[in-house]
């Protein structure tokens, strides 16, 4: 890594050294030691010594002998300080500080040159250069690339990131983003290079790339010693892969450890030469896992895509299988790996795209197998290594968000997993942002989840958690709609204002933006109707908790304006104010604002666990697989101590290929019910499934042992 750009010498000379450029650096060595020699005072010599030490700044082919002279003349320098300092005479020394700890990084004494640049700091070297802020985020530069060659790269990035704060420079980039290189995070590596080069264009023509190639010499040489090595060159592949950034975004990119650009991979070489690694790895060993699915998440990717990728897929016949035969040559290697199934499973999910919904047709039964088989596939992945992802549990609740009917449960679960699970790393991955996300939508999904079972404490803290990472509608309306509840009026006025506000501006907005989208004045006039109508129906729930509001703090006409507002959205929601003040037909005493409870309410469920179970059996003999789930859920909710509930869930987990959540359900009826034999056969079953024999014959012979005794 450079500590110090040639380029850029000339911006480090304090104004009392202005020493002109010469084309022989011995005649600028004659011209400096005069100038000492002639001094006649100590300050004019600790000038003389400052300007000597210069020398080689300005002399970009200085060698080593140039800079141990320097340092010598800062010896003497300091010397003469010591004893002027005591005189009161200097002032200010920032500077010459500064000046030492340049020289000092020049001969790699990397710890005298962070001594020095502390020195210099502390002397106020930055307020000395508040009117040329490029100079005083040189220090923080000069002294990040120090602590970077000793390997502090955390601190290397804390100075490097005060450098751009106080002045951006595309150099300050370049030389964070070599930081972050180093360090192996490749996604930061990528931005700060790109930001380098769109403030410093020439930087594209000076290091045309991350100094990417010297790290790959170490691979070349050991590949040049063992070439028959399968592990050597798939680690090439992944060194040559990590370079790139995702071109593939999505609530969750398809893998968070490969990063391959849509804009300027066709002038890659690098990536060609990864899969042609990744090939010749796999060749040498067949039996290499990780290898295969490396080379399954590159062909994923090209087939996602595809349009920005024409021409290079076909060159390499890759087409939307490819990956899959890829992935499946990974787990006959290595059956139980939970990396592989993971990116399978993900791959299955996304590779017809997360955001295309097929309404009929081939591609909608092609959609439904891919996410049933990606269901297994994940719950597999989970099951192998528990609660060490969120991608597998967020991918699964994705999936089980687009269902027809959503199962509560399992989004419960996934969610709670991926809360779990990026509250121990955030802070720690390279993408916060993407993390951030998720977790809001995380706490947002689990919040509404509990709202609806009464769980109102529960849920007021996840969307609490959800409006503090993320501004959100969804998140506004929820706690809204809960704190009207609850019977804390003003807040939910707060919250329900701020979701009308935002629906408001986002109707303008779109209202706006229809004179870009055509010069019809009928068709922007009918646009505009549409807009005004999604509006309107968008904002008739927000209204509809306002007029409670509102009638809870006894203001009736602000209640029924209110009123007025929701039902020109929803003509339905009359129906819901029935039997209140409100009820045109036939008003009552009855206030529209039900009695607040601040506490968590009582399950809204009608009946008794062992009816929601049996009606649960009913609705799975008639096929409706998604009623009776919902019912044993129902029943779980009721008695959490009821094993046959349990066991039906658990069957019923195991037949969707939800393998975590079935073995989850089955140990609890085991676990409540020991001589359940029924949950004994069905997780021989989960068992068999996993390829698990030892545990299948383990079960099937408690079941037995069950079975015989009275």
């Amino acid at each position: 890594m450079l500590l110090f750009n040639p380029r850029l010498a000339w911006l480090i000379l304090p104004l009392l050294c202005a020493v002109p450029l010469r084309a022989d650096i011995a005649q600028d060595w004659a011209e400096a030691d005069a100038k000492v020699t002639a001094a006649q005072t100590p300050l004019d010599k600790i000038n003389a010594l400052f300007r000597k030490a210069g020398v080689p700044i300005i002399r970009s082919g200085a060698a080593r002998a140039d800079w141990e002279m320097a340092d010598k003349s800062l010896d003497e320098l300091f010397r003469l300080l010591d004893a002027e300092e005591k005189k009161g005479k200097i002032s200010p020394q920032s500077f010459l500080h500064f000046r030492r700890g340049y020289v000092a990084a020049q001969l790699e004494n990397y710890k005298d040159a962070i001594t020095f640049y502390d020195e210099a700091e502390r002397q106020g070297y930055i307020a000395d250069n508040s009117k040329e802020k490029n100079k005083g985020s040189e220090l923080f530069d000069n002294r990040g690339n120090v602590k970077a060659a000793l390997y502090d790269f955390k601190g290397a990035i804390d100075d490097l990131t005060k450098a751009i704060a106080l002045k951006e420079q595309g150099y300050w980039y370049k030389d964070r983003a070599k930081t972050y290189f180093e360090m192996g995070d490749w996604d930061n590596a990528v931005a700060d290079w790109q930001k380098a080069i769109a403030l410093e264009p020439t930087l594209k023509n000076l290091d045309n790339s991350l100094p990417f190639a010297e790290y790959l010499i170490p691979s070349n040489k050991a590949i040049a010693a063992n070439p028959n090595s399968s592990a050597l060159f798939m680690e090439r592949a992944i060194i040559r892969l990590k370079r790139f950034r995702s071109g593939y975004e999505s609530n969750q990119a398809f893998d968070p450890t490969i990063y391959i650009p849509t804009n300027s991979f066709k002038e890659s070489e690098q990536i060609e030469e990864a899969i042609k690694d990744l090939q010749r790895s796999v060749k040498l060993k067949s039996g290499n896992a990780a290898a295969w699915r490396e080379l399954g998440k590159v062909r994923g990717y090209f087939w996602m895509l595809k349009n920005e990728t024409k021409g290079f897929s076909e060159k390499y016949g890759y087409d939307e299988n490819a990956p899959l035969q890829n992935f499946e040559r990974a787990l006959n290697a290595e059956d139980s790996n939970a990396l592989t199934l993971l990116e399978m499973g993900m791959y299955l999910a996304n590779r017809y795209g997360a955001r295309r919904q097929p309404s009929s047709g081939e591609k909608s039964d092609m959609r439904q197998r891919d996410d049933a088989d990606a269901m297994t596939y994940l719950g597999r992945a989970i099951l192998e290594k528990p609660n060490a992802s969120a991608d597998a549990h967020y991918q699964r609740a994705l999936l089980e968000s687009r269902a027809a009917k959503p199962d509560t449960n399992t989004l419960l679960v996934d969610f709670s997993a991926v809360i779990s699970d990026i509250n121990k790393t955030i802070g720690v991955a390279p993408d916060e942002r993407q993390k951030s996300a998720a977790l809001a939508m995380s706490h947002l999904v689990r919040g509404r989840i509990y709202l609806s079972r009464g769980q109102r404490n529960a849920a007021l803290r996840d969307l609490d958690a959800a409006l503090v990472l993320e501004t959100s509608t969804g998140a506004h309306f929820e706690r809204g709609k809960l704190l009207f509840l609850r019977g804390d009026y003003e807040a939910a006025k707060k919250d329900l204002d701020a979701v009308i506000r935002a629906n408001d501006a986002k109707a303008l907005s779109d209202e706006a933006f229809l004179v870009y989208l055509t010069d019809d004045k009928a068709k922007q006039e009918e646009l505009s109707r549409q807009i005004r109508t999604d509006n309107a129906k968008a904002n008739a729930q927000p209204w509809f908790f306002l007029a409670g509001v509102y009638d809870g703090q006894g203001e009736t006409q602000k209640a029924k304006d209110a009123l007025a507002k929701a039902f020109l959205g929803d003509a339905s929601l009359k129906n819901r104010v029935r039997g209140t003040r409100y009820d045109e037909a036939n008003p009552t005493n009855r206030s529209l604002a039900s009695t607040p409870n601040k506490n968590d309410a009582p399950l809204s469920i009608k009946g008794t666990a062992l009816e929601h179970k049996n009606t649960g059996d009913m609705l799975s003999e008639k096929g409706d697989g998604a009623g009776a789930l919902a019912e044993y859920n129902a029943a779980i909710l009721l008695d959490a101590n009821f094993a046959d509930a349990y066991n039906k869930r658990g069957e019923h987990y195991l037949m969707q290929g939800k393998y975590d959540l079935a073995l989850a359900d089955l140990n609890r009826a085991i676990e409540l019910n020991p001589k359940h034999r029924v949950a004994y056969i069905h997780r021989s079953n989960l068992w068999h499934d996993l390829n698990q024999e030892d545990k299948k014959r383990a079960d099937l012979a408690r079941a037995d042992e069950v079975a015989a005794t009275p």
